[in-house]
């Protein structure tokens, strides 16, 4: 297997990944188990990633 094939494979696993995490979050944010926060609490999060 060449290394192109290897890479391009690594990349449609990492791609099914997402999109079944994805759709596992979309489902739980339907069934109103999602999280809710000000937008001062989301950038004070996102400032800690």
């Amino acid at each position: 297997m060449n290394y192109k094939k290897m890479n391009r494979d690594k990349k449609l696993k990492e791609d099914l990944e997402f999109a079944r995490r994805t759709e596992e979050a979309l489902k739980r944010i339907e069934r109103g188990e999602g999280i809710t926060r000000s937008f001062e609490e989301f950038l004070k999060e996102l400032e800690e990633w």
